[in-house]
């Protein structure tokens, strides 16, 4: 019996060998791999690199380890705050870091950083960069939380980075939390307390638009535009709202959640299905619904984590459509993208607990579809081929003819019986139904 064990477990050590990695995600901690767990951005250069932006210091993965950067005192080219907000490159491979108090640009030849001058009126600014974006004609637009909009014109000297003075005062708020373009080169700017703004650079054109007063929700947080060029708007106190300029909606659509819970959302991304995905700061992962129109719990997950009451403060699709996600307070998570039709069961799975947690000893599919597993003192499960548990039965003291607690084997036989092995008491035939167990004579049942 002992022999027979020893094999299962080795077995079993082989079978964890197997590429079935993609039925789980990886955790990645500030323990042995990053710098810090209150992550801002999580981003993909053109290389591929993975871009960590955190509230103390900056990470690149590179698919084996982090390197880790942080500021050192007096010297000029390492990074300029260990609080960094936002990553992006441009098409010309200008690498921005926005942080704190400034914006610097990476340089992969020397791996420096070199802050950018930012003035206004004379003066050197060090604002808060909270977004940056590059207009598909080349301009970059950055968006700050003190200074309002910066811009750079194409083909431009980075010394020509401007402050957009009479633009931000048109806005009536420098506290700025997003920017980014739409397919119809609208650029949307989305503010802290003033609600969003739309606005056309070649013409001048602004146009400000609102959340419903019984919402009054004008803390804008993040922006994305879905395949039917429906802008959706993320806020940090009133929800999700969409707004639909081709059929005129020109106000905020409230998309609800269930019993009308108004989430505060910090991220929104359009992954390769054209799925809306919604980070939360504190709701875990959400989808939009486009028939229902309605928000609703993401079928997205990756065992053994449960992040439906985590802060997602980032959400990123890479090249690979592996999706990783900026956990605040907890690190990163990232969830393969090739998936297949292995669904795990059992001790910390998130979704399928139907087999209990004690050690699987036996495992057998009868003519009817019915998996049967055996476990180690938790007698016999019957489950059907979608993961859902029909039946358990359970060893019970005194009862003879009650399933043994230890199965070590299953066989079904010509007639539709099944047969198990134990490993106290024998060999037994189950009456499905009932899961009485017959022994087979002279055997210790």
């Amino acid at each position: 019996m002992r022999k027979i064990i020893y094999t299962f477990f080795g077995i079993l050590s082989c079978l964890s060998l197997l590429p079935v990695y993609s039925q789980s995600g990886k955790h990645y901690t500030t323990d042995k791999d990053f710098s810090n767990s209150l992550v801002n951005k999580v981003y993909q250069d053109k290389k591929g690199f993975i871009w960590i932006a955190t509230e103390n210091g900056l990470n690149r993965y590179d698919g084996l380890r982090f390197s880790i950067y942080r500021n050192t005192p007096g010297d000029t080219t390492s990074l300029k705050n260990n609080y960094v907000r936002t990553l992006f490159e441009d098409n010309q491979g200008h690498f921005w870091i926005g942080c704190i108090n400034g914006l610097q640009l990476y340089d992969r030849a020397t791996d420096t950083f070199r802050e950018i001058d930012i003035r206004r009126e004379g003066s050197h600014a060090n604002p808060h960069v909270t977004s940056i974006t590059e207009r598909k004609n080349g301009d970059v637009w950055i968006a700050t939380s003190e200074q309002g909009l910066v811009s750079l014109k194409k083909g431009e000297p980075l010394s020509q980075l401007r402050i957009e003075s009479a633009l931000t005062d048109q806005l009536g708020s420098r506290y700025l939390n997003y920017i980014f373009e739409d397919s119809s080169q609208r650029l949307w700017i989305a503010t802290e307390d003033k609600g969003l703004f739309c606005y056309i650079p070649e013409t001048e054109e602004l146009q400000s638009y609102k959340a419903p007063l019984q919402i009054g929700s004008d803390d804008v947080y993040t922006l994305c535009e879905d395949t039917e060029e429906n802008i959706f708007a993320g806020t940090l106190t009133g929800g999700l709202f969409r707004i639909n300029i081709r059929f005129g909606k020109e106000n905020f659509e409230p998309i609800l959640y269930k019993q009308n819970i108004q989430l505060n959302i910090r991220t929104l991304i359009l992954d390769h299905q054209g799925r809306l995905l919604i980070g939360t700061d504190g709701e875990g992962l959400k989808e939009y619904n486009p028939v229902t129109n309605r928000i609703e719990d993401s079928r997205t997950y990756a065992a053994p984590f449960d992040f439906s009451k985590t802060k997602i403060h980032s959400l990123l699709e890479d090249k690979d459509q592996n999706l990783w996600l900026g956990v605040f307070q907890k690190g990163l998570i990232m969830i393969p993208g090739t998936t297949n039709n292995l669904i795990y069961s059992g001790y910390k799975s998130v979704r399928h607990t139907t087999i209990g947690s004690s050690c699987v000893m036996a495992i057998f599919k009868d003519k009817s579809g019915i998996t049967w597993v055996g476990t180690d003192n938790d007698g016999l499960y019957a489950i059907n081929d979608r993961g859902e548990r029909l039946l358990h039965f359970r060893s019970e003291p005194g009862n003879p003819h009650s399933v043994p607690a230890t199965i070590t084997t299953i066989y079904e036989d010509s007639n539709n019986d099944l047969w198990i092995g134990s490993y106290f008491n024998g060999l037994a035939k189950v009456d499905k139904k009932t899961a009485g167990a017959s022994p087979l004579p002279g055997s210790a049942l």
